[in-house]
This record gives C-alpha cells, sequence and structure tokens, in this order.
C-alpha cells in the first residue's frame, strides 16, 4: 500500500474544509514552512485525509529498520523536532546482543526495546512499541504537549507522527482506513500485549 494512498486520489468531500479548519485552529501547521502552507492544505483537499508529509510533524520509522537497531538513528533524527520541545537529548546509541537483546542508551540511560527472546520473534512492533514510548517518556518530561503518534504500525511505510491530543481527537473523527489511523505509543504496547 503506497504512502498516505499519496496517488490514489479520492473524491472531494465539503468536510475536509471543517478537518482543515479545525487543525489550523489546534496549530496543526506550527511547524510548517509558512509559504508551505497553503500547498500543505492542497494536498489534504486532493487526497480528502489529514496529513500532508512536509508539516514538519513527520518522519519515516520504517519497523524493520527500528528492530535491527536503528532505534538511536531515529531518535538522533527527531533531535531538532524533541530539542524543540524541550527535550534535553544527546546522541542515542544502540546496543543488540542476540543473547542480551536490545537497548538503546539517551543521555547515559539505557532503555530496553526488545528481550533476547523477543529478538527471535519477529520484533517490528515490539521495538516501535518501545521505542516511541521512550520518545512519549521523554516528550512529558520535557513537558510537551506533543506526543508521537504511528502511521502503518509494524511496517517497512511505519510514520512517526507528533500531534497534540487536540489535534488527534480532531483527526481520529476523520473518516480513513485502520493503518492510516494515528496510534498513541499507548495503543502500540497495547496491541504487544503490554
Amino acid at each position: 500500500m503506497p504512502i498516505f494512498n499519496w496517488f490514489k486520489k479520492k473524491p472531494p468531500d465539503s468536510a475536509i474544509e471543517a478537518l482543515i479548519a479545525g487543525l489550523e485552529a489546534a496549530d496543526f501547521f506550527k511547524y510548517a514552512d509558512p509559504q508551505k502552507v497553503p500547498s500543505l492544505k492542497d494536498e489534504m483537499r486532493s487526497h480528502s485525509y489529514p496529513f500532508a508529509f512536509d508539516s514538519g510533524r513527520e518522519s519515516f520509522a520504517d519497523a524493520e529498520d527500528l528492530a535491527e537497531g536503528g532505534v538511536g538513528k531515529f531518535l538522533n533524527e527527531i533531535g531538532s523536532f524533541l530539542r524543540r520541545q524541550g527535550v534535553q537529548l544527546g546522541q542515542a546509541s544502540d546496543e543488540m546482543e542476540k543473547s542480551e537483546g536490545y537497548w538503546v542508551t539517551v543521555n547515559g540511560q539505557k532503555y530496553l526495546m526488545a528481550t533476547a527472546e523477543e529478538l527471535q520473534l519477529p520484533p517490528w512492533e515490539i521495538v516501535t512499541a518501545n521505542c516511541f514510548s521512550l520518545v512519549d517518556k521523554l516528550l512529558t518530561e520535557a513537558g510537551s504537549d506533543e506526543r508521537v503518534n504511528c502511521l502503518y504500525f509494524g511496517g517497512n511505510e511505519q510514520i512517526a507522527v507528533f500531534l497534540t491530543t487536540r489535534q488527534n481527537e480532531i483527526i481520529q473523527r476523520w473518516p480513513m482506513e485502520d493503518r492510516e489511523r494515528p496510534l498513541s505509543s499507548r495503543h502500540l504496547l497495547e496491541r504487544i500485549g503490554r
């Protein structure tokens, strides 16, 4: 399935204007280049979909890459966004030993991404859930209202998107396929049985 069903044009929907207005009132375009906001809104209209890539809120988070030792790299990639939220983020690094599990170190503290037993399973969803939970922990500790959400959970097209509670509430009311619906880190942990 292509990301955001990008090439599959959906019929115009007059309700998209209300969605865009609600998101704009909730500061959804806050991190976007102001000159790009009109084109982002046009993309949302043409696809009748609440996300336009390049809003400053999203990042690719390929589940396979994360599970193969890429959480530290991912955290470093989203580091500028996290720092804007007040997160004191130093260099993040990964440690993976098949017999000991997968750990990521952030600011000198180690966080478990997957046990040795979990690494024997396909760990894509487990590592994603633990990674996104860690990101939310950092955001919460920094006092940010932003939380990381997941689109296309567990797949190669997986995307991290940062939303406030209000933005998420607005988007959750929009009709869309389940894989396109943002999942919070809490929902991700529930899906893996935690």
